[in-house]
């Protein structure tokens, strides 16, 4: 048996909405569960034997043991969870749950158990495997040390004594945190809302600023951090009543987004409503972490520990974090709820990656979002995608609408019962709340929609004043911050960025997926300029249906095409992906002209260097920062302005 991945989930998660803390391993079986009936009797009784709580497991079968009837891997699969659960429990340790998950290909099972400590799960997955493949070659294996092992290290990361009354009683009243240094400093609440615990010998625990010179609130540090089995000091919940009276709050409020598409974009458009409405807004998205608007931390920062850090910052009274399909697979959401959930659609990219093998199963991924918003939020979902709203039928909060289409019988039926839904009608941005009607702004006035031809774009406005609405922020105030958010390198880089070089247009924009591709088309299609060519590539890690859509609509779409590569090829070989992506191109202009040109720098220069007088150059960007660089250096040795900004403007200057 081989493992190919342990994950460690920290949150709402693909398995499990409610069980947060679990160990999700993705096994090989390798033959080792073709055994026949007798041996796997053998099999059976010997599990049952070293593990007798195997008898009462969830996967067990009428005369305990493993389930009968069931195919060998999952069999086997069943084998290594009992395992799992069993060590840790005799370790002291009983995390309760399990299951066992068919990964679709032949010998691939996912075993999903729950754990107590971190270390203590992922010690117990690969000594499960351990101990299941002694067990089926019928070899003595002397499981004890492992035990003995993971009590050394539940011992070595289960919270102190003191600290664990204060994280008790916090779970207890829903507060949320973090442990910021091992046994010594404790963060209760979220961003602005937090207090910070010092620990030290002599005074037990306070918050910080706590101490002779401090004022009980200011973020200083105590004095002295010491041992905790030495601690004294006021009990957990007389210290919480202190920090945390009546009426106050530990919280701030969490937006997610989530969806194949657009979920970048609605993130930040989202973030600077808030910001425009005086809030002190923290978001995170696949460019980077942002501070009010201030770049802390660069890169793809869209999974459950850029999420962390927002909410650790204490000047932050907003999080508005992007979810990614990658992160949640990985750790899960990273927190337990979130204010407002919002999916913006659900298409068929990243199939057959990680073992999600249809959209179904990606929809059901992307739903760990709205299922995770508190009794009281909102759900945010896209009317228009059956997937996305068959979301709200099992959901426990508020749901909200958004739709393109003011006859959507969703939106009707919606409106009729009074609820709010946001809609594009007779070219206005509008919000219903139950019947009334609530014009925002002309969808030609918000500079993201580029005059309206951006019809995607417009889909993320719908998303993003529905969530500012829900949150309290008025309708005027909405208009004057959309009017002034531009699709420019400096608020939106990669998405819809345009750049007027003398004789022709350039646009660049990060499409990457068939479904991007396709609302790329919509707006290319109403943009002058002739001939229209276009900068694309496929992708390594994508089905080879996948890379066919991308040249099939980008054929539909320019006039000449040159294929790039990004540098990352991603498990196949330049001449592989660009084969799929000419197929496609094939079935629709077999004739086209087009060049290959692997460098994304090259082929940008290329295609400016030969533009043709009033042509449109749409370049679909792999490296969203250094294709940005490159168009700006070569816009500006074309004799203009590398990157005019418009000047933003908060409502009320």
């Amino acid at each position: 048996m081989k493992i190919i991945r342990i994950s460690v989930m920290r949150g709402p998660n693909y398995w499990s909405g409610r069980r947060h803390k679990l160990i999700s391993m993705v096994m090989d079986l390798d033959g080792a569960a073709d055994l026949s009936p007798d041996e796997w009797e053998r099999v059976r009784a010997e599990g049952v034997k070293m593990f007798p709580s195997m008898a009462k497991s969830r996967g067990a079968g009428q005369n305990g043991g493993l389930p009968q009837g069931s195919e060998d891997g999952i069999l086997m699969g069943f084998l290594v969870m009992d395992i799992a659960l069993g060590i840790q429990a005799l370790a002291g340790m009983d995390a309760g749950y399990g299951s066992v998950i068919d990964c679709g290909d032949t010998g691939i099972c996912n075993v999903v158990f729950g754990y107590h400590e971190e270390g203590v799960g992922a010690y117990a997955a690969a000594a499960s495997v351990r101990i299941a493949e002694a067990i089926v070659a019928n070899e003595f294996y002397d499981w004890s040390a492992d035990v003995e092992r993971l009590r050394e290290l539940g011992e070595l990361e289960r919270l102190g004594p003191g600290i664990r009354d204060i994280t008790d009683e916090a779970d207890r009243r829903g507060i949320p945190w973090f442990e910021l240094s091992r046994n010594s400093m404790l963060q209760l609440g979220y961003g602005a809302n937090q207090q910070r615990i010092q620990f030290s010998a002599t005074r037990g625990w306070g918050s910080v600023g706590d101490g002779p010179e401090g004022d009980g609130d200011a973020p200083v540090a105590s004095q002295e951090p010491a041992p905790l089995d030495e601690a004294i000091g006021e009990p957990a919940s007389s210290l919480l009543d202190r920090l945390y009276p009546p009426g106050s709050d530990s919280r701030i409020p969490i937006i997610s987004v989530t969806g194949t598409n657009g979920k970048t974009t609605t993130t930040r458009l989202i973030a600077h409503l808030f910001r425009m409405s005086g809030r002190s807004v923290g978001h995170a998205i696949t460019d980077g972490i942002f501070i009010q608007d201030r770049l802390m931390v660069e890169g793809d920062c869209a999974g459950p520990q850029s999420a962390e850090f927002v909410l650790k910052d204490p000047t932050v009274d907003v999080a508005v974090l992007e979810t990614a399909r990658g992160g949640l697979l990985r750790s899960g959401l990273g927190y337990p709820h979130c204010d407002i959930g919002i999916v913006t659609n659900v298409e068929e990219d990243h199939l057959g990656l990680n073992w999600i093998n249809d959209i179904g199963q990606m929809a059901k991924l992307k739903a760990v979002v709205p299922e995770s918003v508190r009794i009281g939020g909102y759900a945010i979902l896209n009317a228009d995608d059956e997937l996305v709203y068959g979301m709200g039928d099992k959901l426990r909060c508020n749901v909200a609408l958004f739709s393109m289409d003011e006859s959507n019988p969703r939106i009707r039926q919606h409106v009729k019962e009074g609820r709010i839904s946001t809609i594009y009608e007779s070219g206005y941005i509008t919000v219903c709340a139950g019947e009334d009607r609530l014009r925002v702004v002309k969808a030609v006035d918000v500079p993201l929609t580029m005059g309206g031809r951006a019809v995607f774009m417009v889909q993320n406005v719908l998303a993003a004043v529905t969530a500012a609405y829900v949150s309290g922020i008025g309708i005027e105030d909405i208009a004057a911050a959309l009017r002034a958010f531009f699709p420019s390198v400096a608020q939106t880089p990669g998405r819809l960025n345009l750049f007027e070089f003398r004789e022709f247009t350039l646009l660049l924009d990060f499409a990457h997926n068939a479904a991007g591709f396709k609302a790329l088309r919509q707006l290319v299609e109403r943009m002058d300029g002739k001939p229209k060519v276009g900068i694309i590539a496929g992708l390594g890690d994508r089905r080879r249906k996948d890379n066919m859509d991308i040249g099939r609509i980008a054929a539909g779409m320019f006039d000449e095409i040159i294929i790039r590569q990004d540098k990352d090829l991603r498990g196949k070989t330049e001449e592989e992906i660009v084969a799929m992506v000419l197929e496609g191109i094939a079935q629709v202009q077999p004739g086209m002209p087009l060049k290959v040109i692997s460098s994304e720098e090259d082929a940008i220069t290329y295609a400016i260097r030969s533009a043709s007088k009033g042509s449109l150059l749409v370049v679909c960007a792999g490296f969203v920062p250094g294709a940005l660089e490159w168009v700006m250096k070569l816009k500006k040795e074309d004799g203009e302005p590398a990157s005019p900004q418009p000047t933003v403007v908060p409502p009320g200057a």
